[in-house]
């Protein structure tokens, strides 16, 4: 019998690609013509992939103030 433990499963997700990928790539609408695409297409594709991968726990991640100018610091083709 095999007495190790598995391992967690973690989730990570770079929430504001995800966002802003679903937001210019869905052209959902609500009631009063607001785009909401965005939304609807972060908790769609977020839903997705939480069932096809089964994870322990999912971490959100969000960029700061500048962030992007020091990604592009550290990984110039980002």
């Amino acid at each position: 019998m095999d007495n190790k433990k598995n391992p967690l499963k973690t989730l990570l997700v770079d929430g504001n690609w995800l966002l802003k990928r679903c937001f210019h790539s869905m052209m959902v609408t609500d009631a009063y013509k607001n785009r909401c695409g965005g939304s609807y297409g972060f908790l769609m594709s977020l839903q997705a992939t939480i069932r096809k991968t089964l994870p322990d726990r999912v971490i959100i991640m969000w960029d700061g103030f500048q962030s992007g100018k020091y990604r592009y610091e550290i990984y110039k083709p980002y």
